[in-house]
């Protein structure tokens, strides 16, 4: 009970951060776009994503060291941990070094051969380039003293040490204009101190908090295979997921152009903000998953996918429902205009994310077994299948909006390959309680949702109340709907328990 307690917490902390770090990113960028003005803020979003073509590597590398030292955890083996530790940041170094080989010398050979830069401001953009690979450098050496966190399921320090670097952005916006040097290489140059200081941050209250982050030499070769083939193969399932949604681009502008390009952007945009909201749940749970394998605890660790899957389902059905059924309204408001293919394509990219985000928990027992080359390989093969199925879809005439039938639905038999993924290396998953426990309690909650939505819909409204009915009547017959279907009773008397936990 403690432990789900603390699962909960973690996450109701990294929602905290989602909305903190969403709401002050969207105000830097207005502060932004302001000092900086259109051309230099294009021009550094330009020079930056030759850098952030790397990006990736944090996200997986960040995943592969909190996992390894998670299950160190688990198994209470402290000179493991420290030798995870240490091999981590001598992978992290070794990472640092050929991104600034590469960097330094294509990269910065490709920024003033090939690159559209305007020659009164190609000096500026060179500054921008060098310190956002230093920048890039500082956020990869960082990575072990942040898994370390992770790993120890120390959500708050991860969301407020965030938190304050995301505020520490919003500062240096507003501090643009008032030096004297150039406004683009004062963001850059400011945008690296602030990584000094994430990365001092990160590493003190790693050493100060955690016996194993201490660095020692390591020569474990098997350890150091072991890291980088699970990094390896999550890589394969980031880039699978890169080419997927780079390859929808350039099928969209061929057969219909930038117009529907725009629409498209305008989704990515919503699947942004949504894969955050699934994370949130996901990286609360992971680190607890993880040690629960490892102290092969197989009863907690199975409730905790159970409970993980719904919690995902339900949360994520909470906040979709109002969106999708009020899109027409806020693509408006956000936009200033509207088109019938932006709306469709936002409400189906909901639709895709919130199938996704089911992938979560099975992948985190995946990661916990070590399988992770046979997991990946299948899996993501058939997610790229999208492409050629999209590329046939346009041939035979269909819409731009049937590349999302072509996404959610190779998502949908991803998803049953992952679970026979999962049934095949987990010998303590029971498919007859997955479909008892989690599917058919999931899909009488969708059916009762969508009974009410028809009947909200058959009613004529005038738009205020349809406005309130949807963004909150909807989202609370949906609690209920869950409260009494969606929930066995444990599950019911442990959300009872938090609540008065709450009040008191």
């Amino acid at each position: 009970m403690n432990k789900s307690k603390t699962i909960v917490s973690n996450t109701l902390l990294l929602f905290i951060r989602m909305f903190v770090l969403t709401s002050v990113n969207l105000y830097s960028l207005r502060i932004l776009v302001s000092e900086l003005g259109d051309a230099d803020y294009g021009l550094y979003v330009t020079v930056s994503s030759v850098v952030a073509t790397m990006i990736c590597i944090n996200g997986v590398l960040t995943l592969s060291i909190q996992r390894f030292l998670s299950f160190s955890l688990g198994k209470n083996d402290n000179q493991e941990l420290n030798d995870v530790f240490s091999a981590s940041i001598n992978i992290s170094f070794l990472f640092s070094i050929i991104v600034v080989l590469i960097f330094e010398t294509i990269g910065y050979w490709f920024l003033c051969n090939q690159m559209v830069i305007p020659s009164d401001r190609l000096d500026a953009a060179k500054v921008v380039y060098h310190f956002s690979i230093f920048t890039f450098v500082l956020s990869i050496i960082q990575i072990p003293f942040n898994a370390a966190i992770i790993a120890h399921e120390e959500m708050g320090l991860y969301a407020l040490i965030s938190s304050v670097e995301c505020f520490m952005k919003l500062f240096v916006a507003l501090l643009i204009g008032t030096y004297c040097i150039d406004n683009l290489e004062f963001y850059g140059i400011s945008l690296f101190v602030v990584a000094i200081i994430v990365f001092i941050t990160y590493m003190s209250i790693a050493v100060w908090r955690y016996s194993e982050c201490r660095y020692q030499k390591i020569k474990n070769k098997l350890l150091y295979k072991s890291i980088l083939s699970f990094s390896w193969w999550s890589f394969y399932g980031s880039l699978s997921h890169m080419f997927m949604v780079q390859g929808s681009t350039l099928l969209l502008n061929m057969f219909f152009g930038v117009v529907v390009n725009k629409s498209f952007g305008v989704a990515l945009q919503i699947n942004n903000a949504f894969t955050q909201l699934g994370n949130s749940i996901i990286i609360a749970l992971r680190p607890a998953m993880i040690k629960a394998y490892a102290e092969e605890q197989y009863d907690y660790l199975n409730s905790l996918f159970t409970f993980g899957n719904k919690f995902i389902l339900y949360v994520m059905l909470v906040v979709s429902l109002p969106l999708i059924t009020e899109m027409d309204l806020i693509i408006w408001l956000w936009l200033g205009s509207k088109s019938h293919e932006t709306v469709l394509f936002c409400q189906l990219m909901i639709i895709y994310v919130d199938c996704l985000a089911l992938q979560g928990p099975i992948t985190t027992i995946i990661q916990a077994i070590g399988k992770i080359k046979d997991y990946h390989l299948p899996v993501e093969t058939v997610t790229l299948m999208c492409l050629p199925i999209s590329y046939i879809f346009f041939k035979l005439g269909g819409d731009s909006y049937t590349i999302f039938y072509a996404i959610i639905g190779v998502c949908l038999i991803a998803q049953v390959i992952r679970v026979w993924c999962l049934k095949r290396f987990y010998s303590h998953f029971s498919l007859q309680k997955y479909f008892y426990s989690f599917l058919c309690p999931s899909v009488i909650v969708i059916c009762g949702v969508v009974f009410v939505e028809l009947a909200i819909q058959s009613i004529c409204m005038a738009v205020p109340i349809r406005i309130i009915t949807h963004c909150f009547l909807l989202p609370v017959i949906v609690v209920l709907l869950i409260a009494i279907f969606g929930m066995d009773k444990t599950e019911k008397n442990f959300v009872m328990s938090m609540i008065r936990k709450t009040k008191h």
